[in-house]
């Protein structure tokens, strides 16, 4: 209960306190069901389906409350990173599992490029930390995507003799082992629970156990062209190819149950999934729910964002973000960051209900086209053409 600043206090105290302990969330689960307290079981049941690597890394940045409105209205370059020798492909935050409250909210940037390095970047003094390196015998090639699973990282890249799918130690700086599978680079990477999915040019999504390494499925039958974008949402896989098409996928039964299109009919460039209402009046009928899934936003080559329920997978709504192709996109809560070649970030709220009128709050210019975004609670980090990072603070980084 409470409405204003007192609500919203007592909301980032709950989620933290859901987030940060598995028996605290199933009591608070248990006694929203005997309640009918809803919006808290909705969140109860979402805590409760995340992994413990990715509790603390949800929980550990401010307490989970999130950047507010006058926080995205003041995100503004902070630092550059320069180093690698060719365009940066892939982004991916760390957040130490051995942090202790002496060392504050420590918090690295991981960086992977298409010189075929891997860089760690303190992300509040924005220095260079170390470079990733195979063994000798073994050749990286370019780097695409990225993934941290507690203190380990999977990095999907070209097929070089090393294969296009590493795992390494983030705490140590080593290569641990190439995981055997793909036959072509692997330009994609999503955690979904205990496992992950990786994407690749030979047409096939593969699932991998994260402690065992091993290929648990593939699936390849009615992807017609290299994935290039996935992102899990609910028991569903979301991407996209070079064919331009979304397609989604039930992980439970391993078929298409959707494939997204608009009468615009747009390549999609890239996907991100944000909070918000799924259900309800003109996405079929029942109850408006409030879910940290609750819409799936893509990028187009026409410039535009399109959102869609992820409930019933329709098209809820067209927005005309950029005047070229939106090549990038990072979510954090119900906000959504875009990046173009028209050389901008724009900074969205996509809380309303109706997202056709959602707010533009933040233009950032820069000098060249973006390639890649991430986002967290305290800033985000943009990959342009002329081979630099750049890091734009909501919040102080420095550590508490």
């Amino acid at each position: 209960g409470g409405g204003g600043e007192g609500g919203r206090t007592l909301f980032g105290r709950v989620r933290f306190a859901l987030l940060g302990d598995e028996y605290i969330s199933r009591r608070v689960r248990t006694d929203a069901s005997e309640h009918g307290w809803t919006d808290v079981l909705h969140a109860a049941d979402w805590a409760l389906s995340l992994s413990p690597s990715e509790r603390h890394a949800a929980a550990l940045p401010r307490g989970g409350s999130g950047p507010s409105l006058e926080e995205w209205g003041a995100l503004d370059p902070r630092s550059e990173l320069k180093g690698h020798a060719g365009a940066v492909e892939a982004l991916a935050y760390w957040a130490p599992q051995w942090v202790n409250e002496a060392a504050g909210n420590l918090l690295f940037l991981v960086s992977g490029s298409r010189d075929g390095s891997i860089r760690l970047w303190d992300a509040a003094t924005s220095e260079w930390r170390g470079t990733l390196e195979l063994p000798r015998q073994m050749a990286l090639g370019s780097v695409y995507s990225l993934l941290v699973v507690g203190d380990k990282l999977f990095s999907g890249g070209q097929n070089k003799s090393g294969g296009p799918l590493h795992a390494w130690c983030l705490a140590t700086q080593c290569h641990e082992e190439p995981l055997v599978g793909h036959t072509d680079a692997v330009m994609s990477l999503q955690q979904c629970g205990e496992s992950f999915l990786s994407g690749s040019w030979d047409r096939s999504i593969r699932e991998w156990s994260t402690a065992g390494r091993n290929c648990v499925r593939v699936f390849s039958e009615g992807v017609a062209a290299p994935v290039l974008n996935m992102m899990v949402c609910n028991k569903s896989v979301v991407f996209s190819s070079t064919s331009g098409c979304a397609q989604v996928w039930n992980l439970d039964g391993g078929a298409e149950t959707a494939l997204l299109r608009d009468e615009a009919e747009s390549p999609v460039l890239s996907i991100a999934v944000c909070s918000g209402p799924v259900g309800g009046e003109g996405a079929g009928g029942g109850l408006v729910r409030f879910v940290p899934h609750g819409r799936l936003v893509t990028g187009h080559k026409d410039g535009a964002l399109r959102v869609w329920d992820t409930l019933t997978w329709e098209l809820v709504a067209t927005i005309c973000a950029h005047g070229e192709a939106v090549c990038a996109l990072a979510s954090c809560g119900s906000w959504v960051v875009s990046g173009s070649s028209d050389c901008t970030l724009r900074v969205w709220d996509l809380s309303a209900r109706d997202p056709s009128g959602a707010r533009c709050v933040r233009v950032v210019k820069l000098r060249s086209e973006v390639v890649r975004l991430m986002a967290c609670r305290r800033g985000v980090a943009v990959t342009t053409k002329d081979r630099s990072i750049r890091t734009l603070s909501t919040v102080d980084f420095s550590p508490a």
